[in-house]
């Protein structure tokens, strides 16, 4: 994967995990009904993926299967 696009797609990472933080945050601390926790883990879940990928793009170089 060319440098300039590992980076760009770094920024992209670290931009929707700063939102997705966000987004988290602003739930309550006690889920009140099954939706609500729901929403929560999934966001969680999307955290932990954002996490992994921003380890991989993270590395100097990154090799992308065609």
């Amino acid at each position: 994967m060319p440098e300039d696009e590992r980076i760009a797609t770094l920024e992209d990472l670290r931009s929707a995990k700063e939102e997705t933080n966000r987004m988290l945050e602003k739930l309550p601390v006690v889920a009140h009904s099954i939706r609500m926790g729901k929403h929560k883990k999934e966001l969680e879940e999307k955290l932990a993926r954002l996490d992994r990928a921003l380890e991989t793009f993270s590395k100097t170089k990154v090799y992308v299967a065609l």
